[in-house]
């Protein structure tokens, strides 16, 4: 019984650094992508929506999407209690933050368009990435923040 059990917890333990392995290799191919360069990134002298414009114009409305949620957050971070939008919280908890409707209603549309397109495998088009430009504009206009 004892063998059986002994041999069990081996087999366990196998699978699970196999499972760690893969994630970590997973992770490093992800971070050494060359798509990824960039993202989020502007040049020094170009606003946010204009670098986002950029990548949207060449077919990279997801990268552009997540360009406007990045500095949307950013900017709420600057204005808001920075441990209520601390790096770490999650999409949901930022949406806790107290805002207006419209605001929220703005940055809900941001993060799930984000959300679908990163972790749901859909593809962020064009028409996506205007409905959110529009938000962001909404959202930064809430925040007093210049857009261009």
């Amino acid at each position: 019984m004892w063998v059986l059990t002994g041999v069990a917890g081996l087999l366990l333990a196998l699978q699970s650094f196999r499972l760690l392995r893969s994630h970590v290799h997973r992770r490093q191919r992800a971070n050494n992508d060359p798509k990824m360069v960039g993202v989020g990134t502007a040049a020094p002298d170009e606003s946010p929506l204009t670098a986002a414009d950029r990548l949207a114009g060449t077919e990279q409305a997801a990268d552009a999407v997540r360009r406007l949620l990045l500095d949307t957050l950013d900017q709420l971070r600057f204005r808001a209690d920075r441990a209520t939008v601390a790096p770490s919280r999650t999409a949901r908890e930022i949406m806790r933050t107290p805002m207006p409707a419209r605001a929220r209603a703005a940055l809900s549309i941001l993060v799930e368009s984000e959300e679908r397109g990163r972790f749901g495998g859909r593809i962020v088009g064009l028409a996506t990435y205007r409905a959110c430009r529009a938000c962001y504009v909404r959202f930064t206009a809430w925040l007093g923040a210049p857009t261009a």
